[in-house]
């Protein structure tokens, strides 16, 4: 739909100001920090689950489509042993957070437990390629991109169209390259990494949609997924089952309050029957 200019200043001026603000209270943090002589055994990583779309390709607000704009976000990291204005341009990704964050406060994880690496032991060495998906069954929509240093693709599901940009060549994603005969190859490429890190995870074959959330009012939308989790305390969720795939139902409470064994104990016979 239209916007008119004045809106669209408006919606660019509200949201550079509300990264100021955040950008404020980053400050004030570290100066608190600093004054309790905390900085030296803290780590403070500043990130975010999605960018924002302020009329890029015509788009507003967080998606779906994987432009840039959205899906490059912000990762900024302080603490001990961090240069101060260091910088790393290579790839990692939101999974990452949690390896980083085991490996500062020194306490053993196993790495195939881990989606993401231990970037804060490997400064300097990020993953070949990272994936970026949305799922929105009840709109018929479900997109996944594998990004590369220089290359980015975007699958549809059940669609014969997709799309593959030159980022160096076209930052800002107008060429399309996707039947372009001198890129197969690289979309070759890109759709064998994208199956290798479904397949990792075994998701190669369904279309099973999970959301968990620690939120209790439902953040993450768990209502609309076919397995929702939310969260009830520390290690603990209710869970809930049976929303349709279309979004045409929404889930509703099969347990209550189980802790991680629990989970999987009641999962594992509707697994079996499905």
């Amino acid at each position: 739909r239209h916007v008119p200019e004045d809106a669209q200043r408006n919606g660019r001026a509200y949201s550079h100001t509300m990264v100021r603000l955040i950008d404020d209270q980053l400050v004030r943090l570290w100066n608190t920090l600093d004054r309790h002589r905390l900085t030296e055994n803290t780590l403070v990583i500043v990130t975010s689950d999605h960018g924002e779309l302020l009329g890029d390709h015509g788009l507003w607000m967080k998606g779906p489509f994987h432009y840039e704009p959205l899906a490059r976000v912000p990762f900024l990291a302080m603490g001990a042993g961090i240069a101060q204005g260091a910088e790393d341009d290579g790839l990692i990704s939101l999974v990452d957070v949690a390896p980083a964050c085991l490996s500062v406060a020194g306490v053993p994880c196993d790495a195939d437990d881990m989606d993401g690496i231990d970037i804060a032991s490997r400064q300097g060495a990020g993953h070949d390629t990272v994936v970026c998906e949305t799922v929105l069954g009840w709109q018929g929509l479900i997109c996944r991109s594998v990004i590369g240093e220089r290359h980015k693709m975007t699958w549809y599901a059940r669609r014969d169209f997709g799309e593959l940009f030159d980022l160096a060549a076209d930052p800002g994603e107008v060429h399309n390259l996707w039947n372009d005969v001198g890129s197969a190859s690289i979309r070759a490429d890109l759709l064998s990494a994208l199956d290798d890190k479904l397949a990792a995870h075994g998701l190669s074959a369904d279309d099973i949609v999970i959301r968990m959330t620690g939120c209790p009012n439902g953040c993450a939308r768990p209502y609309l997924a076919e397995i929702g989790l939310v969260g009830k305390g520390p290690g603990r969720y209710n869970l809930y089952l049976g929303a349709a795939f279309d979004g045409s139902r929404l889930s509703k409470l099969y347990a209550a309050d189980l802790e991680h064994d629990g989970i999987i104990a009641a999962l594992d016979p509707i697994f079996a029957a499905y």
